[in-house]
């Protein structure tokens, strides 16, 4: 191996190790903030002291009310409709589509903490789409554009207020750990002596997708998975598909065995199980090849 090779290898195991420590910080956790009881719960915080503004840190002319009388319809359907709006948004400006998967991440934590109504929940969407773009994409998007593709009540304002409470709520933590990120830092790793270059290509894009799909789905939000898990099972899931060698593989359990990763965990067996039912149901409605 040249040398250039080894300082490269060397730089995608470092992101790996900073990957796993991210991973595992209280900020970056997940919660199964959808269930009937953490609703009834974030309805009565609100109801209990009285606030009738969906951000007590925003003004009050800025953001709408959120204040109702019963717990609000806040579902799955909703989470997984607008994740699919936000890829279509990514797609129609060419911007890279981890930005989903960070939006995503920052719109599940705020929503831990904020009872919402479904024109909240929107805005809230906007906002972290506009958010993750700002932060982690060359290319921008600019505010008045996001506007553009919601309702006609919101304007810059309200979407600059809601940032802000979005950053606020989060704790400034905005740079979450994403299964693409740690596929693209395993991949080279774990592939460097495979010979099948169609193969290798066809799982990377495979894994990617299949992560793609994970996003939208509540489940591995609810059950805290962790975003390396997911990558692991995708990972695992692209090698069988494309029958690549066995000793690609027994590489990938080494290097996970090596950053504290079980291939064979059960949180890691739940995940594949899981992304080969929703994929499975994916190319039931869409035979077309993804790659």
């Amino acid at each position: 191996m040249t040398m250039s090779k080894i300082v490269e290898a060397d730089c995608y195991r470092t992101f790996l190790e900073d990957l796993v420590r991210r991973e595992q910080r209280e900020a970056y956790q997940k919660e199964d903030y959808l269930s009937r009881r953490w609703q009834q719960d974030l309805w009565e915080d609100v109801a209990s002291a009285e606030k009738i503004r969906f951000a007590s840190k925003s003004p009050s002319s800025v953001i709408p009310s959120a204040h109702q009388s019963p717990p609000s319809d806040l579902c799955v359907d909703w989470r997984e409709k607008i994740c699919e709006w936000k890829y279509k948004v990514v797609d129609c400006f060419d911007l890279d589509r981890e930005v989903v998967s960070i939006s995503m991440f920052f719109l599940d934590k705020y929503l831990e903490k904020h009872f919402v109504n479904e024109e909240l929940f929107q805005l809230a969407a906007m906002s972290c789409i506009y958010l993750a773009t700002k932060i982690h994409c060359p290319k921008k998007i600019s505010m008045k554009q996001i506007v553009s593709l919601g309702s006609d009540g919101f304007t810059t304002n309200h979407l600059e207020a809601m940032e802000l409470s979005v950053a606020d709520t989060l704790g400034w933590q905005l740079h979450p750990p994403t299964s693409i990120r740690f596929i693209e830092n395993f991949f080279p790793l774990i592939m460097e002596d495979v010979s099948d270059e169609f193969g290798v290509a066809g799982a990377l894009e495979l894994a990617r997708f299949l992560t793609e799909l994970s996003v939208c789905v509540y489940q591995f939000n609810s059950s805290n998975s962790k975003p390396s898990s997911v990558a692991i099972a995708a990972i695992l899931l692209s090698i069988d598909h494309f029958q690549l060698p066995h000793k690609t593989h027994d590489k990938f359990r080494e290097l996970a065995e090596s950053l504290s990763l079980d291939l064979n965990s059960p949180e890691i067996r739940k995940c594949g199980k899981l992304l080969s039912v929703i994929y499975a149901c994916h190319i039931s409605n869409d035979p077309t090849p993804f790659w």
